[in-house]
């Protein structure tokens, strides 16, 4: 939900979210679609500013894998590869 505080990071295993923004006039604009493979959260997980700025809504089926911030940092310390990648993604 908008404002809720980035804990994890979500990978799109299949289906498609869309990130719509809310206007004080209740007007709603589709900002972008994320499909298969995309990654949500990783430009928040560890910034000063990660509460989630806009809304996600799935626009179809999805299945979606949640890694918790903790595991992520863990990976990111353990794997110089899987940091390499991760900070690919910001």
């Amino acid at each position: 939900y908008q404002d809720d505080i980035c804990k994890a990071i979500d990978i799109i295993v299949s289906g498609e979210i869309m990130i719509k923004n809310m206007d004080a006039f209740g007007n709603v604009l589709t900002i972008r679609t994320f499909f298969k493979e995309d990654i949500l959260g990783a430009n928040l997980i560890f910034s000063k500013n990660n509460k989630y700025p806009m809304i996600a809504i799935a626009a179809s089926a999805c299945c979606v894998i949640k890694i918790d911030k903790d595991i992520v940092f863990n990976l990111c310390r353990m794997d110089e590869y899987f940091m390499k990648k991760f900070m690919e993604l910001l």
